[in-house]
């Protein structure tokens, strides 16, 4: 059986959470303190990238072939299908009321990841990371100098997109800077237990962040992280591996507390994926199909909706799980 690691499971559930508060704070632009929230919260995806990468590491899949291509095909499905059965829903409903969007270049965009709806350039970019995780370890163990390269290539784009932010391209370009996080992630995984390497590692990622700040500064560039995470920069990854190590660090606090709140942030752990998809459906539902109704929502209470309505249609389709099986085994 795999060990259970309780703090990524708490890390996982903040940044689903997390993730949600986003995507309805993003409908709210023009209100400072919603935009400070909405600026702040965006560790999510680093925390994800954090969360399968450090479990990557410390589960070895990496030691034989086998367990490198059953680790593929584990990823593969839990990605892929979700992905392709939410479109099954999400599309049909953009084609119903938004007709003028589904083209045949957004169904096939959409089909092999290449664009169409925003959000599954995540799909896309955790199906790399899948990819080349298992690369990094063997360059890591037999292939240092190459690994070594890797790292400088990776340092250097997420340097080099401080200045130059090539948007339109993002989703060729981003593996290389993200991949960064890979790296600090097995750093993370081997050294947990060594305050002074954390410490260090802390202190090295705070002073990144700075530098990267001052450089975006003196450029007057926008130090939102929205702006500069398409393809991340060092400003945005520096961030990201800042909140990495501080919540790494409180979800050892909170996996010994008991309670309601603990209970909450296992189940969002425990199906975030299938939640990520859930909420993108149920903001484009409240938003678009129930637009005159959306206008009365403020920040909280249209958070509020979401969470709770994405919550009640997991526990649905968990019941439905439950539900086939058992009649599956009477059969």
């Amino acid at each position: 059986m795999r060990k259970r690691y309780e703090e990524i499971d708490i890390m996982r559930g903040l940044a689903i959470i997390a993730m949600i508060a986003i995507h309805t704070a993003a409908w709210y632009p023009r209100d400072p303190q919603v935009y400070a929230l909405w600026d702040t919260l965006e560790f999510a995806v680093p925390i994800f990238i954090f969360c399968s990468a450090y479990l990557f590491f410390k589960q070895e899949y990496h030691r034989h072939i086998t367990h490198t291509l059953g680790y593929f095909k584990i990823r593969l499905l839990r990605m892929l299908v979700p992905y392709y059965g939410f479109l099954l829903i999400y599309v049909p409903l953009v084609a119903y009321y938004e007709p003028k969007k589904v083209t045949q270049a957004f169904i096939v965009d959409n089909i092999f990841l290449a664009g169409g709806l925003d959000f599954n350039w995540m799909v896309l970019l955790f199906l790399l990371l899948s990819f080349l995780m298992p690369v990094l370890l063997y360059l890591l163990t037999s292939r240092r100098k190459v690994f070594y390269f890797h790292i400088a290539l990776a340092l250097g784009s997420s340097i080099l997109f401080l200045f130059w932010r090539p948007y339109e391209h993002y989703r060729m370009l981003m593996i290389l800077p993200w991949s960064l996080l890979i790296v600090f992630s097995w750093m993370v995984a081997k050294y947990q237990d060594n305050l002074e390497v954390m410490t260090k590692l802390f202190g090295a990622s705070i002073g990144a962040f700075v530098a990267a700040r001052a450089v975006l500064m003196l450029q007057r560039a926008p130090l939102d992280h929205f702006s500069n995470k398409y393809p991340p920069n060092l400003y945005h990854l520096a961030f990201g591996f800042v909140s990495i190590i501080g919540l790494f660090f409180l979800s050892h606090i909170l996996k010994n507390s008991h309670g309601y709140v603990r209970q909450v942030i296992s189940f969002f752990s425990k199906h975030s994926y299938t939640i990520y998809f859930i909420h993108i459906t149920v903001i484009y539902i409240i938003t678009v199909v129930q637009k005159a109704t959306f206008k009365s929502h403020t920040f909280v209470s249209f958070f509020t909706e979401v969470l709770v309505a994405t919550a009640l249609i997991q526990l649905l389709f968990i019941g439905a799980q439950r539900l086939r099986k058992s009649r599956a085994t009477q059969d």
